[in-house]
């Protein structure tokens, strides 16, 4: 008798899992009996048909498998479809010819099509730099992979985008994730514009956290205060602290600002080398999204130099209402326009017999004469003519009548000057002086002097003047013209001229005599004597 043993593993399914079972069988045949062979037959009809069943099973278990990992991958495809969509990226995947054979929303909204548009038109055809597209496709066919390629796109809609590539190429498939920066672009140059912007502004700016740290500070604060970026930055404003504040001042700032209002005011700082300064300074909150306060922006203008002409302005004005106030001149100040005194010295008393105060209000033509307001009237359109052609003639003076409380006559002169203010408004500013004694006394003096002439016309007599060091003739009397003959128009000669006039034998002892007056002057003024 022969046998024939056959054996098989396989792996049955048991509750679900896969438990490996082998099976095994023993064909006995024997030869040389007819009765035996019939046996033999009916024992290997039925261990063929044990073959055949297990042939099925086997079949079966085959199919069942593929059937399984099919419905895996289909129900791996349907989570990876699942998860695209819901991501915050575009997610596509395109085959070598380029047809895109999935597009989730998110990369659709992108091109500005469905996905299905998406799938049926590609996206070839939206690239804004055809050639940095086909650079960007050969890197991915030669590594199999690239990573954040930036690529412009012109959308369905007519809108750039900047899109951000990577992809990697698996089976003749690229897995392609896109991540559209447009936005974080236009906000980073408009950051990048901000930064220029700030760094050149003159005004100082400082960006702390809300522990008012300092993160920030532009240029202008580093030439300002002597703090370089590296020194100030990590450290508090309280650097620039001057002790000019008291508490209340800074606990009002904060307080300001913790509330999320804008504070503003002067402060008084201090340089990194000790020297004090005066600014303007704006704090402003910054609030994120939520309105949560975040940072604060502290822009600050130097105003030391105006705090300083202010306090020389002061000064001077002090100063000037110190010396008009104390002075017999009358100083004031005429604004054009309505024609009224805008300030007037306290020695208008003495003058007018007015209080500053009546004066300014009174028009100016109730301080004059008609006969002097006429000659104002004649002469201002012409001097401010003058003035708007050609500022360096703008000082005038003269003799004007002005009427006092009591009415009667004052005779005055004024100096008056034309000024031009910031708003661009003519002002007059002026000097009134009482002459009325002086004019008097030139009268006087007018009428002894035609006496003088007559006399000595009478006498043949005359009197000249001459300036001994040089010999220059400063003045020749009336009859000194007509002894000599000389026109009055020629004014008084030299002495050379003079002594030519002088017959030959007098010269020596003119010049003699001249001499020793001289040197008697020289010796009185050195004696003490007058």
């Amino acid at each position: 008798m022969k046998k024939n043993n056959f054996a098989y593993i396989f792996r049955p399914i048991a509750q679900g899992s896969l438990v490996p079972f082998m099976v095994s069988a023993d064909i006995a045949l024997e030869t040389g009996s007819r009765q035996d062979a019939g046996a033999n037959s009916g024992l290997a009809w039925i261990s063929l048909l044990g073959g055949a069943l297990l042939a099925a099973f086997v079949i079966l278990l085959v199919v069942y498998q593929r059937q399984k990992r099919e419905a895996i991958l289909a129900r791996s495809d349907i989570e990876f479809r699942a998860l695209s969509d819901s991501a915050l990226a575009g997610i596509v995947q395109v085959d070598l010819t380029g047809k895109v054979r999935y597009a989730n929303e998110f990369a659709a909204r992108m091109f500005g099509l469905s996905p299905q548009e998406l799938m049926q038109n590609g996206m070839a055809r939206y690239a804004s730099d055809p050639l940095k597209r086909k650079a960007m496709l050969e890197e991915l066919q030669s590594t199999g992979q690239v990573r954040d390629y930036e690529l412009d796109i012109q959308n369905a809609r007519g809108e750039n985008r900047h899109l951000l590539f990577s992809a990697s190429l698996l089976a003749g498939v690229a897995n392609v994730s896109l991540v559209d920066i447009t936005d974080r672009m236009l906000a980073e140059k408009e950051l990048r514009r901000f930064s220029r912007v700030v760094s050149q502004m003159a005004d100082t700016v400082v960006i702390t956290d809300i522990e008012g740290n300092i993160e920030y500070v532009n240029p202008a604060f580093e030439e300002l205060t002597g703090y370089s970026s590296a020194e100030a930055l990590g450290k508090t404003p309280r650097i620039l602290k001057s002790d000019h504040h008291n508490l209340e001042f800074y606990e009002g700032l904060w307080k300001t600002i913790l509330k999320g209002e804008v504070f503003q005011d002067e402060i008084v700082n201090r340089k990194k080398n000790g020297e004090i300064y005066y600014e303007t300074k704006t704090i402003t909150p910054i609030r994120d999204p939520e309105g949560k306060i975040t940072h604060f922006v502290a822009t600050a203008k130097d105003i030391t130099a105006r705090k300083q002409m202010e306090g020389s302005l002061r000064q001077k004005e002090a100063e000037f209402h110190l010396i008009a106030d104390n002075t017999g001149d009358v100083i004031w100040v005429l604004d054009l326009e309505s024609q009224r005194f805008t300030y007037v010295s306290p020695s208008v008393k003495k003058l007018r017999g007015l209080t500053p105060e009546e004066v300014m209000a009174q028009p100016m033509s109730a301080s004059m004469t008609p006969g002097s307001m006429q000659k104002v009237a004649e002469e201002l359109p012409a001097r401010l003519e003058l003035f708007a052609r050609d500022h360096t003639k703008s000082t005038y003076t003269d003799q004007l009548d002005q009427y006092r409380k009591d009415g009667s006559i004052v005779q005055i002169e004024v100096t008056t000057t034309f000024v031009r203010t910031e708003q661009d408004k003519i002002q007059v500013v002026g000097i009134s002086r009482d002459v009325t004694e002086k004019k008097l006394a030139a009268e006087m003096l007018l009428k002894s002097q035609t006496s003088l002439e007559h006399a000595q016309a009478i006498a043949h007599l005359g009197n000249w003047e001459l300036d001994a060091q040089n010999g220059t003739g400063l003045f020749w009397s009336k009859e000194m013209y007509n002894l000599f003959q000389r026109d009055p128009l020629l004014g008084p000669p030299r002495m050379e001229e003079f002594m030519q006039r002088v017959h030959p034998a007098d010269r020596e002892p003119l010049m003699n005599a001249q001499q020793t007056a001289i040197e008697t002057g020289h010796r009185n003024r050195r004696g003490g004597q007058h």
